[in-house]
């Protein structure tokens, strides 16, 4: 399959652009992050007219202050968020080095000292530069879009006071699946700070479901997919499922599957006030149980903030990299600009100036010119490689996206070490068998330091910061 020019492109400037953007210091000579995303409710059930948290990113200063998605954002720096208009917020949120606010969600409320990720422009971190040569492994350093068939329905009611929940009783012939669904909503409303009782609960949690044969399918038919690549919240990865794609056909398909979770007012004549239910076409048959496992932690993701009322839209970020704590100047990529103390690098000895020889055998060069070029050739000549199965475009609206075929990893094994592309910072996907074929992990760094040679072994640490949420 053939590049389209889009494609060839954007591969080619991805390199460049990181290392522009590092580079570029018109405000200040440091970027400082707080790692979430909010959004002002307009939802009468959660959070009315104030921000609440969509997303937080893994490893950032808002994960580190405990900020989950769904907490409402009540004061910052002491002001009510209800008071404030957006421009207001964000600059209380933003200025200084720490801001003090106070979250409220369904375990109560509290105050928290909300810090910053800050880093020098000049230099790139090893997150970054995974994302910039993220064609060496696209299963770890991607972003998709994901749409699902759930639909949600409400009653009027304020979701604020809820604090404790229960199950419904199963039967003999239910228990089995209602066991699985029951546990991946109840990890679900932990994490959001309920408690589970017996005793005078809140809410009531029941559960029901439908997989049946189709009496209106005739016969498969070949131009019509009898798959589809869905996301796996235990391995936080895409994988492909006998889940017809969306728009099939009702006569194309030999099964459907209903799943549909409620929550039950349980002090108000056990009024349903929340309600979300997915529907699917398989072309084979499919456990209720496997499909809750794969379908309820998302369709639990629209509680208590409800953000679509039907067909809801995820954005799934793949990002697994090897991390040493080595930071690399922008303009030198050859130059070890920052470590950070304690990583697996200043342990192993790694020090600030050292200027970097090779890694694991392969030259490190100090301009990001060759590696873009041989970057692009890299990508052109190992398109053969990647699976035709799932080609796909990423939430940045990269076209032509592909994974790698696992048949074909001692091919790209080959590939990966041949000096012509420039693999240096194949490293950080080192743990991947088509990047390293070997049971050896560490990764050799060969330095010059005060006019000296040293071989510097280090063994990095995978770093998982992969996510999903409601775009």
């Amino acid at each position: 399959m053939k590049m389209n020019r889009f494609f060839a492109f954007a591969t080619a400037v991805l390199l460049s652009a990181t290392i522009a953007s590092a580079q570029s210091a018109t405000q200040s000579e440091q970027v400082c992050r707080i790692g979430m995303q909010y959004q002002i409710s307009y939802n009468e059930h959660w959070g009315a007219n104030k921000p609440v948290i969509i997303t937080v990113d893994p490893g950032s200063a808002a994960d580190a202050a405990g900020l989950k998605p769904g907490d409402v954002i009540e004061k910052v720096a002491g002001k009510s968020t209800a008071s404030l208009d957006e421009t207001d917020f964000q600059r209380l949120l933003t200025e200084g080095k720490t801001t003090q606010i106070e979250v409220s969600n369904l375990g109560g409320t509290k105050t928290i000292t909300l810090g910053r990720d800050c880093q020098s422009r000049y230099i790139l971190s090893e997150r970054q530069l995974a994302r910039s040569f993220s064609f060496y492994s696209l299963e770890d350093a991607s972003e998709r879009r994901i749409v699902r068939p759930y639909k949600v329905k409400t009653t009027k009611a304020d979701f604020t006071n809820l604090r404790t929940y229960s199950f419904a009783a199963s039967t003999a012939e239910t228990a089995e699946i209602d066991d699985v669904v029951y546990k991946e909503v109840g990890r679900y409303l932990n994490a959001l700070g309920m408690k589970e009782t017996v005793t005078n609960p809140d809410v009531i949690v029941d559960t029901y479901y439908l997989f049946d044969n189709n009496k209106l399918f005739t016969t498969f038919k070949s131009s019509v997919p009898q798959s589809s690549w869905q996301y796996s919240p235990r391995e936080k990865k895409m994988v492909s499922l006998p889940i017809m794609p969306a728009g099939t056909q009702e006569i194309n398909a030999p099964y459907v599957i209903q799943l549909g979770v409620r929550l039950i007012n349980a002090k108000n004549n056990l009024q349903i006030f929340w309600q979300c239910e997915s529907n699917d076409f398989l072309s084979a048959p499919f456990s209720v149980q496997e499909y809750a496992r794969y379908n309820v932690p998302l369709m639990m993701m629209e509680f208590p903030f409800i953000r679509y009322r039907e067909n809801p839209t995820y954005r799934m970020r793949s990002q697994r990299y090897f991390y040493t704590g080595l930071y690399y100047q922008a303009n030198d990529l050859s130059l070890v600009a920052a470590v950070d103390p304690n990583s697996p690098a200043a342990q192993a000895g790694l020090r600030t100036g050292d200027r970097i020889i090779s890694i694991n055998g392969v030259p490190a060069l100090s301009g990001s010119d060759e590696y873009s070029t041989a970057y692009k050739e890299f990508i052109k000549n190992t398109m053969k490689y990647r699976t035709e199965q799932d080609i796909f475009t990423d939430a940045n609206g990269l076209a032509g996206c592909r994974y790698w075929l696992p048949k074909n990893n001692k091919k790209i094994v080959r590939a990966m070490t041949q000096l012509k592309y420039k693999p240096t910072f194949a490293y950080l996907f080192f743990f991947r068998p088509y990047v390293n074929d070997q049971e050896i992990t560490s990764c050799v760094f060969q330095i010059q330091r005060n006019g000296v040679a040293e071989s510097i072994i280090v063994q990095p640490v995978l770093r998982d910061e992969s996510f999903i949420t409601l775009e």
